[in-house]
């Protein structure tokens, strides 16, 4: 759908973006499904969880120790994001990560490698704490409770998994005593103080979890507890947890109470919470989302504008930076996949999401016997939260491992011996080639499109126009759909002092997305006269509140006013 709403969007760049990242995910499930058997299922998890751990490590290390050079006592922002970029989607990654180390480290068929999955969770648990990413931690926890709510093991993992969590739990307390490294206004030499000393601490809970889980290893061997003992310690369990949630309930004065408190929490003013605004552990307790609740709206403006098909894949930009409100700054997501496709790509482009991402978690109820079943779908179902309340889809490290641990649950929920007799005739293996051939060359020619643009833009930000020129015409040839790539070549043209060629090739790229007013504001820096001031109104009126047309205002020139 994503790729038939190219023929009505109103943004074809946007879309077509949207299909080149789309199909790296429908590739990398296709090829786990095709290649992976239900033997195969902790190689998978095993690797996934090795390399979360790797990338967790560095971006962990870059925190602890700071690089020096030029600007070192320059303030940093305090959130942990490399090398992932954004430090929600990190904090996702690493989070994910966790449920799948919980899972070795308790069902895990060799000592040593439950060991060293227990002794990765202070690495990845106080990654995920140093993004300070509250819906990450939200994911966690409904992961957690959607592993043991499957887990046919469930008792072992709500006896065991807590004690191989105790050191992580340690290192994250560890990790928040810090004041260098829980504010956003530590400097670098702050940070390289207290750094290495939280260092040392994470390497001895990491030796600590690595020896419990292996102490527990052993002891799993000679202790059986009895079956009717084992019932009654799942029913104090029971009793506990129902305890403890009605307790919550009573204390805030019953459901009704409880949903009104959350909610007004949720649509306050995050100023409004008071304590010091560097301090980052004050963040992880205020769940303010107001921004996110205005990209929602915006969303669902989109929705009634075009109920069924939606305006196109990738255009809720353009909707956002029409009609969004006063002191809100230009963002590119509507911060969830949900209501993004119900927006982009109406009730139809819902209804598929939804099915797609749904089918895992039916068919994990079938594969529940796997002793890490449990721990894929926990980490599945923590994206499906995470995802609805941020923009994981454009992050394909984050999706990926996502979609591959809903591969891991089809897969292991298939009929392995009836798959291994059904052989994949003559011309099923021809198609397959030619579908992977039409792929690669897609990706080849979106690739060399996207660096020329990629080099243009820059080129044309820094006045090197003649370069700018010839990396524009080349995005031109490989990407002949692009108006973005004609909205570099008429700058670069511009820039050079050919005004005529310039306006022309602007007018096209116009012609193309009438709706981008990046383009419409090049074609009036461009113009003179009546159709610079034409160029600058239609701009105006499709991103009124953006800085550069606040200029404009200052400069006299009478455009719409912001909030029509």
């Amino acid at each position: 759908l994503m790729a038939l709403s190219i023929l009505w969007t109103s943004d074809v760049d946007a879309s077509v973006m949207e299909v080149e990242r789309g199909l790296i995910y429908v590739v990398g499930v296709f090829v786990a499904i095709l290649v992976v058997r239900e033997r195969l299922v902790a190689n998978l998890l095993g690797g996934m969880l090795a390399g979360i751990v790797w990338i967790s490590a560095q971006a962990l290390a870059g925190r602890l120790y700071p690089g020096s050079g030029p600007g070192s006592e320059e303030l940093l922002l305090g959130r942990l994001s490399d090398p992932v970029g954004y430090f929600n989607a990190l904090g996702m990654f690493a989070a994910m990560g966790a449920l799948l180390a919980i899972g070795f480290a308790v069902h895990g068929q060799r000592p040593g490698s439950r060991a060293a999955a227990a002794a990765a969770l202070p690495i990845l648990l106080t990654t995920t704490y140093f993004t300070f990413s509250r819906g990450s931690l939200l994911a966690l926890v409904v992961g957690l409770v959607s592993m043991v709510a499957l887990d046919a093991r469930r008792l072992k993992l709500l006896t065991i998994g807590p004690l191989v969590i105790v050191p992580a739990a340690a290192a994250v307390w560890l990790a928040s005593r810090s004041h260098a490294l829980a504010s956003a206004t530590a400097t670098r030499a702050m940070i390289s103080a207290d750094g290495p000393k939280l260092a040392l601490m994470l390497l001895a809970m990491t030796a600590a979890a690595a020896a419990i889980t292996m102490q527990i290893a052993r002891l799993e061997t000679r202790v059986r507890p009895p079956r009717d003992l084992a019932r009654a310690y799942g029913a104090v369990l029971a009793c506990a947890a129902l305890v403890l949630v009605a307790g919550v309930v009573i204390h805030y004065g019953g459901p009704g109470p409880l949903v009104h408190n959350v909610y007004n929490h949720v649509n306050a003013n995050p100023q409004s919470s008071g304590g010091d605004p560097n301090d980052l552990n004050a963040r992880l307790g205020n769940i303010s989302s107001v921004g996110r609740i205005d990209h929602w709206r915006v969303a669902l403006h989109e929705h009634r504008l075009h109920p069924w098909l939606g305006s196109g894949a990738g255009t809720w930009e353009q909707f956002w930076q029409r009609y969004r409100p006063a002191g809100q700054s230009n963002v590119r997501d509507a911060h969830s996949i949900y209501f993004e496709a119900l927006g982009q790509l109406g009730w139809t482009g819902l209804a598929i999401v939804l099915v797609m991402l749904l089918l895992p978690v039916a068919a994990a109820l079938r594969a529940r016997g796997n002793p890490l079943v449990a721990a894929a779908f926990g980490a599945y179902v923590a994206y499906l939260v995470h995802t609805g309340i941020d923009w994981d889809w454009e992050v394909p490290a984050v999706t990926l491992i996502a979609l591959l641990c809903g591969a891991v649950l089809t897969i292991a929920a298939t009929d392995q011996a009836a798959t291994r007799r059904a052989v994949l005739p003559a011309y099923g293996r021809w198609l397959t080639l030619a579908a992977i051939c039409g792929v690669a060359a897609f990706s080849l020619v979106g690739l060399v499109g996207n660096r020329a643009l990629a080099k243009a833009s820059s080129e044309n930000d820094g006045a090197n126009f003649e370069a700018a020129a010839a990396d524009a015409r080349t995005a031109t040839h490989w990407a002949p759909w692009s108006a973005d790539a004609l909205d570099q070549l008429g700058r670069a043209q511009a820039g050079l002092g050919d005004r005529t060629a310039g306006q022309a090739t602007l007018r096209r790229a116009a012609s193309k997305t009438p709706r981008n007013w990046q383009i419409w504001y090049d074609l009036g820096t461009a113009s003179r006269g009546r159709a610079r001031d034409r160029a600058f109104v239609r701009a105006a009126r499709l991103n009124p509140r953006e800085a550069d047309i606040e200029v404009l205002r200052t400069q006299h020139y009478r455009l719409p006013a912001a909030g029509r």
